[in-house]
């Protein structure tokens, strides 16, 4: 009757008794590789994303979520319609101020002519002050009409002239080879049209499979870490684990925190951006150590046991005192010798 004992990261978390097979394990010098584990979100190295530019209304999508596409190949068309009726009125309104612009003039001149005729005569005392400043204010009515008109004949213009860009512009087109990996709406979903904001994600362009992680960690970790430095990668939702490397070591703003960027290569399937991820970094030992793997040990009230092969009494329990720890192995600092045999259980 074997009991085994679940210790994770030192620490016994149950146990239970069984007839368990066990291994001879002979106890030898070798490296030991400690591992960093950080977490962060993925995201492509070279993406773009297409945003709408004003109120649009999308009414057709040519592509899909993981189409591949080509620089210049179009991707939305947005409804002209509403902005060829305004685009019509606005011209209408143009020729309407024209025509009130050019009117206002014959009248402002009339009234200056007026206003200067009847200060000669307020000069000789043949009308009154009272109707030299009538016609003063008239005057001045009139340039106020004019310049009024004017103004808004100059907005009515500049309206035209966006709302123009924005017809000819009606289409998105990609900006770079790729692969689309997010678009504002199922093309599936959309029935008849689909109001976007300004400045919404219309479509993101992905180029390439290379990837990178961004991660945290404590300056307690990153001490040990610097660029180049191979990593493992976790994706969740993917079983396998891909090969990557440390990018660059920043330190956040906050106290003794560290963002770290991670690269790595996707294979085949295209990856979401913002898909959690855990990277694993491997510190080997610069000398080689005494170690063991985890099921060889068995923990009680914090102290840690070794059964350690004896020619008189078969196995013996004998306490460990345990150093550098990694998800599959525990150095051993006393309590073992190198060349002795320990009992291992298999899982």
């Amino acid at each position: 009757m074997k009991t085994l004992f679940l210790i994770w990261g030192g620490f016994s978390l149950f146990c239970w008794a069984f007839d368990a097979p066990t291994l001879p394990l002979r106890v030898q010098l070798g490296p030991f590789a400690e591992s960093i584990v950080l977490s962060g979100t993925i995201e492509p190295v070279r993406s773009h994303a297409v945003k709408v530019k004003w109120f649009s209304t999308i009414q057709k999508l040519f592509v899909n979520v993981g189409d591949k596409v080509h620089a210049g190949a179009p991707l939305a068309q947005v409804e002209v319609r509403y902005l060829e009726y305004r685009r019509d009125y606005y011209k209408s309104r143009e020729k309407f101020l024209l025509g009130h612009i050019e009117q206002s003039r014959v009248d402002e001149k009339y009234v200056a002519n007026r206003q200067k005729r009847m200060r000669e005569l307020a000069s000789k005392d043949l009308v009154s002050k009272a109707d030299e400043e009538k016609f003063s204010l008239k005057a001045l009515d009139a340039k106020l009409q004019r310049v009024r008109l004017e103004g808004e004949l100059k907005s009515i213009r500049r309206y035209q002239a966006e709302t123009e860009q924005q017809i000819n512009e009606a289409n998105y087109f990609s900006p770079m080879d790729g692969t689309v990996t997010e678009l504002v709406v199922n093309p599936k979903q959309l029935m008849g049209s689909f109001l976007v904001m300004p400045d919404a994600i219309l479509a993101r362009i992905d180029q390439g499979t290379k990837y990178l992680v961004k991660a945290q960690g404590l300056d307690i970790q990153i001490v040990q870490l610097h660029a180049g430095q191979p990593a493992t990668v976790w994706i969740e939702g993917f079983e396998k684990s891909l090969p990557g490397e440390l990018g660059s070591i920043v330190r956040a703003n906050q106290d003794n925190v560290f963002e770290v960027t991670v690269l790595f290569e996707r294979e085949g399937k295209i990856l979401n951006r913002g898909l959690a991820a855990r990277v694993e970094v491997s510190l080997p030992s610069a000398n080689p150590v005494l170690s063991v793997p985890w099921n060889a040990l068995r923990s009680d009230g914090g102290r840690h046991f070794v059964s350690v092969a004896d020619p008189n009494q078969g196995y013996i329990d004998r306490e460990v005192k345990l150093g550098r720890r990694s998800a599959h192995r525990a150095e051993i600092i006393s309590g073992l010798k190198e060349g002795e045999v320990i009992e291992s259980v298999l899982w």
